[in-house]
């Protein structure tokens, strides 16, 4: 099942952007395809395959984040403090959510 379909999703100026956006789409389809198997089956492996999904997604973020804010800085960007801080709000989210699903297995959040 697809969560976001990639054929409609917006296209950037910067083609590895678009690569990086593509990524980012098909790790978020695969965790919403375990989170449902989850859901309907809540097994020791169906746990450790949302946690494993869900810790790529986070490490992807990072990386993801990270190349933009160089290509910000390198182009000098002038919002790029502002959007340098949505990538921090981000992150935060994403390891809340995370270290609640780690604490209680509760799929709703995921």
């Amino acid at each position: 099942m697809k969560l976001i379909d990639i054929e409609n999703l917006p296209q950037v100026a910067m083609e590895f952007m678009n690569d990086v956006h593509e990524e980012d789409v098909k790790i978020i389809n695969d965790l919403y395809d375990l989170v449902l198997e989850y859901e309907n089956n809540p097994t020791d492996e169906s746990e450790a395959k949302v946690t494993k999904k869900y810790q790529e997604w986070f490490n992807h973020t990072v990386d993801h984040f990270r190349g933009e804010e160089e290509k910000m800085i390198e182009l000098k960007f002038p919002p790029y403090p502002m959007h340098k801080g949505e990538h921090e709000q981000a992150l935060e989210k994403m390891d809340s959510v995370f270290r609640e699903w780690n604490s209680s297995k509760e799929i709703e959040p995921l």
